[in-house]
């Protein structure tokens, strides 16, 4: 047994040295817990990846929460402006929307602040979680790269959004998904057809 000096990941992380002898040679590392945001829970962890990163130079972050979204998050920790409890929400997890992990995600942020931008470490996402953060600006730039198809885009986005709604309405949703599916292979034929002229251009 080894005795655990503190839940502050702000203080030192020499208790942790028991660690080395757990995860040996991995280079990658699974941290769980119990119950979801529950605070003791969130505060050891942090003190393990904080561990990880400082003394057995583990560079990547994966968060249980969106794919896509987490690029919001690998941006803000390698020094782009935002407020954490924000960037936090591009997850779309609920279980991430607290004060530990805003305050782990600035430890992270001033952390890379000190290395070469190629040194930094990454944050990412691992869950398939529906990316209504991330999809939040395509139709404005679609429609901006291809004016023609802005009402066609707009009535896309409606239904995409239909489509990551709680599953209460299962028949509804099949065929909202239909929908979306012509749709989006119009686009892509339109897209390949874009890209075929462009090319030619060139």
């Amino acid at each position: 047994m080894s005795p655990i000096r503190s839940l502050d990941f702000q203080q030192d992380v020499a208790d942790l040295e028991p660690l080395d002898a757990i995860v040996g040679t991995a280079r990658v590392v699974g941290i769980g817990e119990s119950w979801h945001s529950a605070r003791q829970f969130l505060a050891f962890r942090n003190r393990m990846v904080r561990y990880l990163i400082e003394r057995r130079g583990f560079d990547v972050l994966i968060f249980e929460g969106s794919v896509s979204g987490a690029a919001v998050l690998d941006e803000f920790v390698k020094g782009k402006e935002g407020d954490p409890a924000l960037v936090l929400r591009y997850l779309e997890q609920a279980m991430w929307l607290n004060r530990e992990t805003a305050d782990f995600l600035l430890w992270l942020r001033a952390h890379n602040s000190t290395r070469p931008f190629d040194e930094r470490v990454s944050v990412c996402g691992m869950d398939s979680v529906p990316p209504t953060g991330a999809l939040a600006g395509v139709p404005a730039y679609l429609s901006r790269i291809d004016p023609d198809l802005q009402l066609s885009i707009r009535r896309s986005w409606d239904i995409s959004r239909s489509c990551l709604v709680p599953l209460r309405f299962p028949a509804l949703v099949v065929r909202q998904f239909g929908a979306l599916r012509r749709f989006l292979n119009a686009l892509i034929l339109r897209s390949e057809s874009r890209f075929a002229q462009t090319s030619r251009q060139s």
